[in-house]
Protein backbone atom coordinates (compact mmCIF):
# COMPACT_ATOMS: atom_id res chain seq x y z
CA UNK A 1 0.00 0.00 0.00
CA UNK A 2 1.62 3.29 -0.96
CA UNK A 3 1.75 6.43 1.16
CA UNK A 4 -0.64 7.90 -1.51
CA UNK A 5 -3.36 5.02 -1.21
CA UNK A 6 -3.08 5.32 2.65
CA UNK A 7 -3.50 9.20 2.57
CA UNK A 8 -6.43 8.79 0.75
CA UNK A 9 -8.21 6.33 2.71
CA UNK A 10 -7.41 8.92 6.31
CA UNK A 11 -9.39 11.30 3.81
CA UNK A 12 -12.33 8.95 3.78
CA UNK A 13 -12.56 8.48 7.63
CA UNK A 14 -12.85 12.05 8.22
CA UNK A 15 -15.92 12.66 5.57
CA UNK A 16 -17.20 9.87 6.68
CA UNK A 17 -19.60 11.48 9.01
CA UNK A 18 -20.82 13.56 6.22
CA UNK A 19 -21.48 10.70 4.15
CA UNK A 20 -23.03 8.33 6.57
CA UNK A 21 -26.00 10.64 7.29
CA UNK A 22 -27.05 10.85 4.04
CA UNK A 23 -26.48 6.97 3.34
CA UNK A 24 -28.87 6.55 6.32
CA UNK A 25 -31.84 8.27 4.22
CA UNK A 26 -31.76 5.76 1.05
CA UNK A 27 -34.53 3.36 0.43
CA UNK A 28 -33.54 -0.48 0.90
CA UNK A 29 -36.15 -1.97 -1.89
CA UNK A 30 -37.22 -0.35 -4.81
CA UNK A 31 -36.66 -0.03 -8.54
CA UNK A 32 -32.71 -0.63 -9.27
CA UNK A 33 -30.30 1.36 -11.24
CA UNK A 34 -26.96 0.60 -12.90
CA UNK A 35 -23.89 2.94 -11.97
CA UNK A 36 -20.61 2.83 -13.78
CA UNK A 37 -17.43 3.71 -11.24
CA UNK A 38 -14.15 4.35 -12.50
CA UNK A 39 -11.78 4.64 -9.52
CA UNK A 40 -8.57 6.52 -10.35
CA UNK A 41 -6.35 3.53 -9.48
CA UNK A 42 -6.52 -0.29 -10.26
CA UNK A 43 -9.38 -1.63 -7.55
CA UNK A 44 -11.33 -4.78 -7.50
CA UNK A 45 -14.50 -4.19 -7.80
CA UNK A 46 -16.38 -7.10 -5.85
CA UNK A 47 -13.67 -6.77 -2.77
CA UNK A 48 -15.00 -6.81 0.11
CA UNK A 49 -13.12 -3.45 1.43
CA UNK A 50 -14.41 -1.99 -1.83
CA UNK A 51 -17.94 -2.69 -1.11
CA UNK A 52 -17.17 -1.28 2.04
CA UNK A 53 -15.37 1.91 0.50
CA UNK A 54 -18.38 2.61 -1.52
CA UNK A 55 -20.99 2.35 1.50
CA UNK A 56 -18.59 4.60 3.25
CA UNK A 57 -18.90 7.51 0.41
CA UNK A 58 -22.53 6.74 0.30
CA UNK A 59 -23.82 4.22 -2.04
CA UNK A 60 -25.09 2.71 1.22
CA UNK A 61 -26.95 -0.47 -0.82
CA UNK A 62 -24.41 -0.95 -4.07
CA UNK A 63 -24.05 -4.14 -5.24
CA UNK A 64 -21.45 -5.38 -7.39
CA UNK A 65 -22.84 -6.59 -11.00
CA UNK A 66 -19.26 -6.85 -12.99
CA UNK A 67 -16.20 -5.34 -14.41
CA UNK A 68 -15.68 -3.17 -17.28
CA UNK A 69 -12.26 -2.73 -16.75
CA UNK A 70 -9.32 -3.19 -13.68
CA UNK A 71 -10.78 0.43 -13.05
CA UNK A 72 -14.22 0.58 -14.04
CA UNK A 73 -17.23 -1.30 -12.86
CA UNK A 74 -20.88 -1.84 -12.88
CA UNK A 75 -23.02 -1.75 -9.92
CA UNK A 76 -26.30 -1.63 -8.77
CA UNK A 77 -28.02 1.11 -6.72
CA UNK A 78 -32.33 0.33 -5.19
CA UNK A 79 -33.46 3.29 -6.97
CA UNK A 80 -35.06 4.67 -9.46
CA UNK A 81 -33.01 7.30 -11.74
CA UNK A 82 -34.88 10.12 -10.73
CA UNK A 83 -34.86 9.68 -6.93
CA UNK A 84 -32.84 12.57 -5.56
CA UNK A 85 -31.48 10.08 -2.98
CA UNK A 86 -29.89 8.58 -6.03
CA UNK A 87 -28.75 11.73 -6.99
CA UNK A 88 -27.63 12.55 -4.07
CA UNK A 89 -25.49 9.37 -4.08
CA UNK A 90 -23.76 9.88 -7.00
CA UNK A 91 -22.76 13.64 -6.50
CA UNK A 92 -21.21 11.84 -2.79
CA UNK A 93 -19.66 9.21 -5.57
CA UNK A 94 -17.87 11.47 -7.37
CA UNK A 95 -16.91 13.75 -4.70
CA UNK A 96 -14.53 11.29 -3.23
CA UNK A 97 -10.96 10.94 -4.30
CA UNK A 98 -10.62 7.42 -5.20
CA UNK A 99 -13.55 7.67 -7.55
CA UNK A 100 -12.78 9.40 -10.80
CA UNK A 101 -16.31 9.20 -12.33
CA UNK A 102 -19.60 7.76 -11.64
CA UNK A 103 -22.79 7.47 -13.98
CA UNK A 104 -25.71 5.67 -14.37
CA UNK A 105 -25.25 2.91 -17.24
CA UNK A 106 -26.46 4.26 -20.61
CA UNK A 107 -25.22 1.43 -22.69
CA UNK A 108 -27.83 -0.52 -24.79
CA UNK A 109 -29.97 -3.15 -23.41
CA UNK A 110 -28.79 -1.34 -19.69
CA UNK A 111 -31.10 -1.92 -17.11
Amino acid sequence: MTIRHRCRSGLLLSLLPIFSACAADLPQDGPIQAVIIGFVITTPGEAPETLKRLKQAGAADARFVSSLSPRSHLYQLTCPESDPHCDRVMEMLRSYPEIEYASPDKRKGAR
